[in-house]
């Protein structure tokens, strides 16, 4: 199976290690591709532990449940990443409306060897 956040790779060899925990990111950009990863495959859990604990609380489970399960997701495109900023951008649609461009920059923070989102700016 391709994965989401790059049809190049495979899932079992790019995000999936991630998703199951046997593996750590060791870049925000790979972070990041794994939150994307995990939105389009619904992976919650997933997307609540990589979340950072001081924002958690902006984003509820069934909030993040919720839009993960009725979004479908096309692809994903990396702009920049440098430090601990990444900017991407994402296809998707929602509830069979047209498809939408997610034009964000994402920020995180790394904690005792964990890296960790923090928040995002929308640029369109």
């Amino acid at each position: 199976m391709q994965c989401p956040c790059n049809p190049q790779n495979l899932y079992a060899t790019c995000c999936q290690p991630l998703h199951l925990g046997t593996h750590l990111a060791h870049t925000p950009l790979q972070l990041m591709r794994s939150r994307y990863s995990a939105y389009a495959m619904r992976q919650i859990d997933y997307l609540m532990h990589t979340t950072h604990a001081s924002v958690l609380k902006l984003y509820p489970r069934a909030s993040v449940a919720q839009w993960a399960n009725s979004t479908i997701f096309y692809g994903l495109t990396i702009l920049y990443a440098e430090g601990t900023i990444v900017e991407f951008e994402a296809q998707f649609s929602t509830n069979n409306k047209p498809t939408e461009l997610l034009h964000e920059r994402s920020v995180f923070i790394q904690e005792h060897g964990v890296w960790y989102y923090t928040k995002g700016e929308h640029l369109s």
